[in-house]
């Protein structure tokens, strides 16, 4: 864990903001509410998550088939157990960086954390609070409980 965080705090450090790739282009809602301007060392944690997320995004091109074999498969392979673990692996760790940036924006915008809306991130580092979507929502599968269940099966 240690070498994890000193990984990424050096990836944070050396992160460019002079890139337009990893610059938030959504624009502000008409009801959303803007609350302020991202801080230059939470930028650079965006600039790490969206990163991380293309990287991610090209392993599991090449990954998620041996990935989800193994839990089709009684007795997988150890080489597909390997990167079926390799795969769950990254995704956790894409989880505690993305779950981390929110964590931070929360802290600079403390006033974003109470309310039934959601927190958000738009065209020149603006922070914002669009009112809640009173239509039904679909309920996502936690990306945790997904790696607990993989590393469930992985085990057997």
């Amino acid at each position: 864990m240690q070498q994890f965080l000193k990984d990424l705090l050096d990836r944070i450090e050396k992160a460019d903001l002079g890139g337009k790739t990893a610059v938030p282009k959504g624009e502000v809602g008409t009801d959303d509410k803007v609350v302020g301007i991202l801080p230059d060392d939470l930028k650079k944690l965006w600039v790490v998550l969206n990163a991380d997320s293309i990287d991610l995004a090209k392993q599991c091109e090449s990954t998620h088939d041996a990935a989800w074999r193994v839990t089709a498969e009684r007795h997988p392979s150890a080489k597909n157990r390997d990167i079926a673990q390799q795969h769950i692996l990254a995704h956790s760790r894409h989880e505690l960086i993305r779950s981390l940036f929110w964590h931070g924006v929360k802290a600079a915008f403390p006033q974003a954390v109470i309310g039934d809306g959601s927190i958000g991130l738009c065209k020149d580092w603006q922070v914002t609070i669009s009112p809640p979507d009173n239509s039904q929502q679909i309920i996502p599968l936690s990306p945790l409980l997904a790696v607990a269940l993989m590393s469930e099966i992985l085990r057997r």
